[in-house]
């Protein structure tokens, strides 16, 4: 496991791993296990004992027939020696180490964040956000040590001229007095923003609802906005989404359809007006409700003389 300046120490002027912080109780780990298997094998296979020097030391294997291994009185002439060796305490001291060598190792706690493949999608944001508070504090140690490369790096380029007017790694005019910093993406900054994106969900659905009484509510969500924040929070490629200029043109063709479409309907009730003004204005004729208006309205001559 390589991790650059998991943790530094005074004086120290580089990082060590969770490897190298392990590295003793994994030693110390596989000396108890050596000798619990010692302590085992003196119970399975112990060594043996024998009154006289014997030519030979037989292999006491089980179900084999040793002649002369046994004396007049029927006492055997070779013996195992058992001291009550019990290796059990060896081996769970062992275990108890492994165990804490995981945890050191953060082996369980990504065991933890295993998903569930029934969950809905609320509850896997919400699963989300808690693998990023979980691994948040590891991840920014880890972040730190990355980004105190990075400057390192960029530190050593620009003594061997990497901005300099001459070479093509020279940055624009507009990044003149500004600060400059890495952004990290990793699947570790996805998670961070879990929170992020349930909670935008959870307001934009609290709008729609909103909405069914007050259309108006809906004016105070970008929701450009808010489907970059959902976006961010995922693993979905950048690619799936129109550049800028594509979506502007798009919305500004849908706008001047819908002009179009306005200006059609607008032109289709004045023709239907005028189709029925027609008719009416003939019925009124007929009917002589015109000459009766006429007779009602003062006639110009009169009130002049008048």
């Amino acid at each position: 496991m390589s991790c650059f300046n998991w943790r530094r120490y005074e004086g120290d002027p580089y990082g060590i791993s969770p490897t190298i912080e392990a590295l003793t109780t994994v030693r110390e780990e596989n000396a108890v296990r050596r000798s619990g298997l010692r302590a085992l094998q003196q119970i399975t296979d112990p060594a043996t004992a024998s009154k006289a020097r014997l030519d030979y030391v037989p292999v006491l294997n089980p179900g084999e027939n040793y002649p002369g291994l046994i004396d007049d009185n029927g006492r055997p002439l070779i013996a195992p020696i058992a001291t009550g060796q019990n290796p059990t305490y060896a081996f769970n001291y062992a275990e108890s180490r492994a165990e804490e060598i995981r945890d050191m190792m953060f082996v369980n706690l990504f065991q933890t964040l295993v998903q569930n493949p029934q969950m809905t999608a609320t509850e896997a944001l919400i699963r989300q956000e808690e693998k990023g508070a979980l691994l948040g504090p590891s991840g920014s140690i880890i972040q730190a040590g990355f980004a105190a490369n990075l400057d390192r790096e960029l530190g050593i380029l620009e003594d061997k001229g990497l901005y300099e007017e001459d070479s093509r790694f020279l940055p624009p005019a507009s990044l003149a007095g500004k600060a400059v910093r890495p952004t990290f993406t990793g699947p570790l900054d996805v998670l961070r923003r879990s929170a992020e994106a349930r909670d935008t969900i959870q307001v934009v659905t609290t709008a729609m609802q909103m909405a069914q009484f007050d259309p108006g509510v809906m004016d105070n969500i970008d929701g450009d906005e808010a489907l970059k924040i959902v976006q961010s929070a995922g693993r979905s490629p950048q690619r799936i989404f129109r550049r800028h200029d594509e979506v502007a043109d798009i919305r500004d063709a849908r706008a001047k359809a819908q002009a179009a479409q306005a200006a059609m309907a607008a032109i289709t009730t004045a023709g239907k007006v005028a189709r029925d003004a027609v008719p009416a204005a003939v019925q009124a004729r007929d009917s002589g409700l015109l000459d009766s208006l006429s007779g009602l309205m003062p006639q110009g001559g009169e009130g002049g003389g008048a």
